[in-house]
């Protein structure tokens, strides 16, 4: 019989051998092991020899229970692993069954273990790629998805384009109505971005109030359309103040710059061509009389 020290009630210490018990941190969680009605316990396997071991003795009616098949242990993960790859424990030789049985649990450990390092991994990177505040992704990841798109345009000899948000009077709503608004604001104007693009096509954060999105197999023409289409419905937008302040609503706006890369471009000589485009646009709509 093997188990932890801590395996049932009824088993208490002895220096005799009628059942040996090995722990060792690293061998939790093993065996399965049900006693009658009482809830069952994990135990861990024999281990090989130098490894602290100490002898355990079962009380009167534990013997009686075990003798008369009371005791009984589920089949446990790893024994029908080994079932599973033809390798039943059959062979009558318990230090060989115990090996094969601790050998199988540390298999299907690591296999665990590579699975949650694996999520924890995907997590990490989900979260290194995304915006602290916004869910688009960050400046970072953003550039290496227009190299991405980039490389998939010239592959495919397919057009491309980026466009340059900037948000006008922003500013005034975060020195009106404070951050904590302005930045359920910057949220808001995520959200309806993304709700009127693509699924192909990529969002991302490039400073405090700015935005590029990437429009994948579009001409400009068509990115003049969707630039004209964005700059209308971020004007609609309009910041009021929150409970416990006062001040009269903002009317955000945009300014947008559009341009259709030339196919030599790298990713930032393609953002700051937008950038610029947006400028230029911004000058414009100043100068504009409303």
């Amino acid at each position: 019989m093997t188990g932890q020290s801590d395996w049932l009630p009824m088993i208490t210490p002895t220096l005799g051998w009628d059942a040996l018990i090995c722990w060792r941190p690293s061998f939790r969680k093993r065996q399965n092991i049900e006693v009658g009605p009482v809830a069952s316990r994990r135990a861990v396997l024999l281990v090989p020899a130098g490894i602290p071991a100490y002898s355990w003795r079962m009380d009167r009616p534990s013997e009686q229970q075990a003798r008369s098949g009371r005791i009984r242990r589920a089949t446990t993960p790893a024994e029908k692993m080994l079932e599973a790859l033809d390798l039943p424990l059959a062979c009558g030789d318990v230090k060989v069954d115990a090996g094969m049985r601790a050998l199988a649990e540390e298999v299907l450990y690591l296999r665990g273990q590579e699975a949650r390092l694996h999520r924890a991994l995907s997590l990490s990177e989900a979260l290194a790629d995304r915006d602290a505040l916004c869910p688009v992704f960050n400046r970072r990841a953003f550039v290496r998805e227009i190299s991405r798109e980039m490389a998939l345009s010239r592959r495919h000899g397919s057009s491309l384009c980026l466009v340059y948000i900037d948000l006008d009077r922003f500013k005034l709503v975060n020195d009106r109505f404070g951050h904590a608004t302005g930045d359920k604001a910057l949220k808001s104007v995520c959200k309806l971005i993304n709700s009127n693009i693509r699924e192909t096509d990529i969002v991302g954060r490039l400073g405090g109030d700015e935005f590029g999105v990437i429009l994948s197999h579009a001409l400009r023409s068509d990115g003049e359309a969707k630039t004209a289409e964005l700059t209308k419905l971020i004007g609609d937008m309009v910041i009021t103040a929150p409970d416990g302040r006062t001040g009269e609503p903002v009317s955000l706006g945009a300014s947008c710059g559009i341009v259709q890369w030339d196919g030599r471009m790298g990713a930032d000589a393609l953002i700051a061509a937008a950038d610029e485009a947006m400028y230029r646009s911004k000058t414009v709509r100043r100068q504009t009389p409303k």
